[in-house]
């Protein structure tokens, strides 16, 4: 296994569930020697830091995290699973290639003709609770996981202490570029919990019904993609615009030209598999929709009605069915449902 998948290089690696509770626990006893990561782009994986916060904050969300993880170990410990969890990086190259759809100029998006997908909009409820398969979006920060292993507590956090599963990514997943995003399929949910921010609070035991896929994954899509922190102005000007529209767009866009090596069975054990031929792994995702909201937007500054109608156009033009979207009551998006509807 390689310490971490390179930026710019496209591949996807598999870990048995059993694989990733053991990396879990030697990240939760601070096992992994961590000078040379940030060098490197990557995040911290140990939990030294959270386990400081627990004395340097005392608050109530930094113990709710804690008891996340902690759930997720008894859990695993009374019946371990025996599923797999993939992480994928996405990259739409920068400069032409004919093998791949490379990262679009504006003028790609100035003329295209693709029709909207149909939008359902939600002004209650939250991503993760998307009945069916979807793809469910992450409101990531550019280095994987950002602030879970710290003090962080909003929705990339949370995401992360229902699904424990995707902390594993960040041992190798270094920061993503503006071309770049994060897929991970199998990632088991394990926990409830109320509040966001300050007020998060653990809220019990989850059970995860959804079923496997061929490849022993759990039918769970997450897709990480990073918004421009505080862009102020940058946001409404072309070359903001263009930012933010093509990382979406390499979220969303399912490539069928992944690079994929032998793949898990059933009766596989640990281990990790890492890519080198091509071919393609999931060849329904693109009848599979998208589960998003306020990407960007609450600390990070984005404007939501400039967000919606980016994530509109790019779920779009990706070729998905249709855009859930998840207002989380925000008053300025109270009458969107009524403008998608036109």
């Amino acid at each position: 296994m390689k310490e971490e998948t390179s930026p710019q290089e496209a591949g996807i690696v598999f870990l048995s569930q059993e694989l990733i509770a053991a990396l879990l626990a030697c990240s939760f006893f601070c096992l992994f020697p961590e000078v040379g990561r940030r060098l490197k782009h990557l995040q911290g994986i140990n939990f030294d830091e959270l386990f400081w916060s627990l004395y340097t904050r005392q608050c109530m969300k930094q113990e709710s995290k804690i008891r996340c993880i902690v759930h997720y170990f008894e859990r695993v410990c009374q019946c371990m699973p025996r599923g797999f969890v993939s992480f994928e990086r996405k990259v739409l190259p920068l400069e032409y290639n004919p093998t791949y759809v490379s990262y679009p100029e504006a003028e790609y998006w100035a003329k295209s003709t693709t029709p909207l997908c149909s939008v359902q909009v939600h002004s209650t409820g939250v991503i993760e609770d998307q009945p069916g398969e979807t793809l469910e979006v992450e409101f990531a920060d550019e280095y994987f996981g950002g602030l879970t292993l710290r003090h962080g507590c909003l929705q990339e956090e949370i995401r992360f202490m229902m699904n424990p599963e995707l902390i594993a990514g960040m041992l190798f997943l270094p920061r993503m570029d503006k071309n770049e995003a994060i897929e991970i399929v199998g990632a088991e949910r394990f926990t409830l919990y109320t509040g966001f921010g300050s007020s998060f609070q653990f809220a019990g035991d989850y059970l995860n019904n959804k079923e496997l896929e061929r490849y022993m994954r759990r039918r769970t899509r997450v897709v990480a993609i990073d918004a421009i922190p505080r862009p102020g102005r940058r946001q409404y000007k072309p070359d903001g615009l263009l930012r933010e529209v093509n990382k979406a767009f390499t979220g969303y866009l399912h490539q069928c030209k992944h690079q994929a090596g032998t793949l898990p069975s059933s009766a596989s054990g640990s281990q990790v598999v890492e890519c080198s031929e091509r071919l393609c792994i999931d060849h329904e995702e693109k009848k599979i929709g998208v589960a998003t909201g306020n990407w960007g937007c609450g600390v990070f500054g984005g404007d939501p009605e400039v967000k919606i109608m980016l994530q509109w156009l790019t779920i779009s033009q990706s070729g998905r069915p249709f855009m859930s979207y998840y207002t989380f009551g925000l008053q300025a998006l109270q009458k969107v449902n009524q403008v998608c509807k036109k």
